[in-house]
Protein backbone atom coordinates (compact mmCIF):
# COMPACT_ATOMS: atom_id res chain seq x y z
CA UNK A 1 0.00 0.00 0.00
CA UNK A 2 1.34 3.46 -0.75
CA UNK A 3 -0.16 5.72 1.82
CA UNK A 4 -0.10 2.99 4.47
CA UNK A 5 1.76 2.59 7.14
CA UNK A 6 4.01 -0.07 8.45
CA UNK A 7 2.16 -2.91 9.83
CA UNK A 8 3.60 -6.35 10.80
CA UNK A 9 3.08 -9.39 13.38
CA UNK A 10 5.89 -11.40 14.97
CA UNK A 11 5.12 -15.15 16.42
CA UNK A 12 6.63 -16.38 19.93
CA UNK A 13 6.32 -19.87 21.13
CA UNK A 14 3.89 -18.38 23.77
CA UNK A 15 2.14 -15.96 21.59
CA UNK A 16 2.81 -13.43 19.09
CA UNK A 17 3.12 -9.42 19.12
CA UNK A 18 1.11 -7.25 16.47
CA UNK A 19 2.45 -3.52 15.96
CA UNK A 20 1.83 -0.96 13.89
CA UNK A 21 2.53 2.83 12.25
CA UNK A 22 -0.33 5.05 13.21
CA UNK A 23 -0.08 7.61 10.27
CA UNK A 24 -2.71 10.62 10.46
CA UNK A 25 -3.99 11.47 7.70
CA UNK A 26 -4.58 15.29 8.66
CA UNK A 27 -3.73 16.61 11.80
CA UNK A 28 -7.01 17.62 12.56
CA UNK A 29 -7.70 14.01 13.08
CA UNK A 30 -7.92 12.58 17.01
CA UNK A 31 -5.28 10.66 17.53
CA UNK A 32 -7.15 8.23 19.86
CA UNK A 33 -10.29 8.03 17.47
CA UNK A 34 -8.16 5.88 15.22
CA UNK A 35 -7.67 2.17 15.83
CA UNK A 36 -5.49 0.48 13.57
CA UNK A 37 -5.18 -2.79 16.02
CA UNK A 38 -8.81 -4.93 16.59
CA UNK A 39 -9.45 -7.70 18.82
CA UNK A 40 -12.24 -10.41 16.43
CA UNK A 41 -12.01 -12.69 19.08
CA UNK A 42 -10.40 -13.46 22.65
CA UNK A 43 -7.86 -15.10 20.48
CA UNK A 44 -7.54 -13.61 17.28
CA UNK A 45 -6.49 -9.79 16.75
CA UNK A 46 -6.08 -7.85 13.51
CA UNK A 47 -3.86 -5.40 12.41
CA UNK A 48 -4.10 -3.45 9.33
CA UNK A 49 -2.12 -0.94 6.48
CA UNK A 50 -4.40 0.93 4.30
CA UNK A 51 -7.95 2.84 3.90
CA UNK A 52 -9.19 2.78 7.58
CA UNK A 53 -13.34 2.56 6.27
CA UNK A 54 -12.45 -0.50 4.60
CA UNK A 55 -10.57 -1.95 7.26
CA UNK A 56 -13.62 -0.98 9.61
CA UNK A 57 -16.13 -2.78 6.98
CA UNK A 58 -13.79 -6.30 6.95
CA UNK A 59 -13.52 -6.17 11.00
CA UNK A 60 -17.51 -5.60 11.91
CA UNK A 61 -18.04 -8.36 9.53
CA UNK A 62 -15.03 -10.63 10.78
CA UNK A 63 -16.59 -10.04 14.15
CA UNK A 64 -20.15 -11.22 12.67
CA UNK A 65 -18.93 -14.15 11.43
CA UNK A 66 -16.80 -15.32 14.47
CA UNK A 67 -19.97 -14.35 16.52
CA UNK A 68 -22.59 -16.31 14.15
CA UNK A 69 -19.94 -19.42 14.95
CA UNK A 70 -19.89 -18.80 18.46
CA UNK A 71 -23.67 -18.89 18.69
CA UNK A 72 -24.04 -22.03 16.56
CA UNK A 73 -20.79 -24.18 18.40
CA UNK A 74 -20.26 -22.52 21.92
CA UNK A 75 -16.50 -22.08 21.18
CA UNK A 76 -14.15 -20.27 19.32
CA UNK A 77 -13.68 -19.87 15.39
CA UNK A 78 -10.79 -21.53 14.04
CA UNK A 79 -8.50 -18.87 12.77
CA UNK A 80 -8.01 -20.58 9.35
CA UNK A 81 -11.76 -20.04 8.92
CA UNK A 82 -11.96 -16.73 10.38
CA UNK A 83 -9.08 -15.77 7.81
CA UNK A 84 -10.99 -17.73 4.41
CA UNK A 85 -14.59 -15.60 5.72
CA UNK A 86 -12.73 -12.30 5.39
CA UNK A 87 -10.28 -13.46 2.24
CA UNK A 88 -14.26 -14.01 0.89
CA UNK A 89 -15.40 -10.92 1.46
CA UNK A 90 -12.43 -8.50 0.33
CA UNK A 91 -12.84 -11.02 -3.26
CA UNK A 92 -16.56 -10.35 -3.37
CA UNK A 93 -15.87 -6.76 -3.01
CA UNK A 94 -13.36 -6.32 -5.83
CA UNK A 95 -15.55 -8.88 -7.99
CA UNK A 96 -18.64 -6.01 -7.15
CA UNK A 97 -17.08 -3.02 -7.60
CA UNK A 98 -15.32 -3.66 -11.03
CA UNK A 99 -12.14 -4.46 -10.50
CA UNK A 100 -11.73 -1.39 -7.81
CA UNK A 101 -9.62 -3.75 -5.07
CA UNK A 102 -10.41 -3.26 -1.13
CA UNK A 103 -7.21 -0.51 -0.09
CA UNK A 104 -6.39 -2.69 2.88
CA UNK A 105 -3.96 -5.36 3.75
CA UNK A 106 -4.43 -7.07 7.35
CA UNK A 107 -2.64 -9.33 9.55
CA UNK A 108 -4.28 -11.39 11.51
CA UNK A 109 -2.70 -13.30 14.62
CA UNK A 110 -4.03 -15.77 17.09
CA UNK A 111 -2.78 -16.80 20.66
CA UNK A 112 -3.99 -20.56 21.83
CA UNK A 113 -4.88 -18.50 25.28
CA UNK A 114 -7.26 -15.29 25.29
CA UNK A 115 -5.24 -12.28 25.75
CA UNK A 116 -5.26 -9.88 28.42
CA UNK A 117 -6.70 -6.05 27.68
CA UNK A 118 -3.89 -3.59 28.70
Amino acid sequence: MQSGATSLGISASDGVVIATEKKLPSALVDESTVQKIAMLTPNIAVVYSGMGPDYRVLVRKARKTAQAYHSLYKENIPVAQLVRETATVMQEFTREWGGACACVRACVCACMRAWARG
